[in-house]
């Protein structure tokens, strides 16, 4: 009986012993896994399948979500889903289905933080059997905002590059559009004015004969009426022979070169000697840098602007011409002591045929300024002015730099 009673102890202490060698070692392996789990650079949770709530997380997968542990312990897990085209727990059943079916998934999921904020992972997920929680899901978490702001950056760089050239496509075609429309306007205007020409000197003839042939039967009314019908058809050639010099003004290829304007105002100084004489005209002309463009249109403009500076006076003239200059642009100046115009009247004075005094105040056609727009325009400029009434004007042409000098306004 000692014997058989000694054998019992003696299995029941060895399976004692086997047993609790089994729990340390796997007491070990748990230990084991727990410090791998904790040391990942992931965000590692465990989810239970039977009811998708959270049973484990890793202090990354904390952080990454801004949770403590027992925030995150027994809840549901789309709490932790930020909201896309579905429902978060939509987005948890879709996922959690899949898995049911083939026990693995991969994807990027978009997530909320404890803050509010969103964020995308990548994310892996299998299943297993676990001893104390049954079968469940273990969720393995990779933080890629970087990656998805990078992307969504390339997608919009994308986007901007296809608008912009849409755009220069669109500004392409319409260029196309506006210098065929512009050509056709132009060969219209020299066609009508060519064509009118004819008929006018015409009218013009015959009625000189009819007052030269009639004159002593005519009373003096008579004769002012023919006289007034001449006028008109001179002044009707004058109009048209002015449209025709403003639908040809700016033609032909371009010859851009760095032009001198120290150079190119002078020559227009002489070519209006006769005028500033007879003016009296004081005229200060500062060091002026170089330009790219068209020597002969710029010559036309500057000669415009100073021509007008000339007749449109009430005083002795004096006229001041400078210019500022950067890298990229110059800025010209024509300054007069001038009578000014009305601010109201800045657009005006650039469109053709439209002037602000009488013939009789001030000769002229109106078409002047109108063909100096449109030549700055061509040559890649602007032209605008300042003034007022009884103060003087500033007209201002930008043009591109040419050797760059730095000049400044004085």
């Amino acid at each position: 009986m000692d014997f058989l009673f000694k054998i019992f102890f003696r299995k029941y202490f060895l399976d004692l012993e086997r047993k609790t060698n089994e729990l340390l070692r796997g007491n070990r392996e748990l230990l084991l896994y727990s410090q791998i789990l904790e040391s990942m650079a992931e965000g590692v949770c465990l989810v239970r399948a039977r009811d998708s709530v959270i049973v484990y997380t890793n202090s990354r997968f904390e952080e990454m979500f801004g949770y403590e542990v027992d925030e995150l312990i027994d809840r549901h897990v789309s709490m932790l889903n930020a909201p896309t085209d579905l429902s978060p727990e939509d987005v948890a059943k879709d996922i959690t289905s899949k898995l049911n079916i083939s026990g693995f998934w991969r994807g990027k999921i978009f997530n909320r933080k404890k803050d509010g904020s969103y964020f995308w992972c990548r994310s892996t997920i299998s299943s297993f059997n676990h001893l104390e929680f049954g079968k469940v899901w273990i969720a393995i978490h990779s933080d890629i905002s970087e990656q998805k702001a990078a992307e969504e950056a390339l997608r919009l760089s994308e986007y901007e590059i296809q608008q912009r050239r849409l755009i220069q496509n669109a500004l392409a075609a319409q260029a196309k559009e506006l210098a065929h429309s512009n050509s056709d306007l132009d060969q219209f205007a020299s066609a009508v004015s060519h064509d009118l020409k004819a008929p006018l000197r015409m009218v013009s003839s015959y009625l000189k004969l009819i007052l030269k042939n009639s004159k002593e039967n005519l009373s003096e009314e008579n004769k002012e009426y023919l006289q007034n019908a001449i006028e008109g058809t001179r002044q009707m050639g004058e109009l048209i022979a002015h449209l025709l010099t403003y639908s040809r003004s700016g033609e032909g290829k371009l010859q851009m070169n760095e032009v001198d304007l120290n150079q190119t105002v002078q020559k227009v100084l002489k070519n209006l000697k006769s005028e500033v004489d007879l003016t009296e005209a004081e005229i200060e002309c500062e060091s002026l840098p170089i330009v790219l463009s068209d020597d002969l249109l710029l010559s036309q403009v500057l000669q415009n602007l100073i021509s007008n500076a000339l007749k449109y006076r009430s005083e002795k003239p004096k006229i001041k011409i400078h210019a500022k200059c950067d890298q990229h642009e110059c800025i010209i100046a024509i300054k007069d002591n001038g009578i000014g115009i009305d601010p109201k009247n800045f657009e005006r004075i650039f469109m053709i045929f439209q002037r602000l005094h009488s013939a009789d105040e001030y000769p002229g056609s109106g078409v002047g300024l109108a063909i100096c727009k449109k030549i700055i325009e061509k040559l890649g400029g602007k032209i605008w002015l300042e003034s007022n009434v009884g103060e003087g004007s500033t007209f201002f042409i930008s043009l591109a730099s040419g050797k760059y000098s730095e000049v400044e306004f004085a």
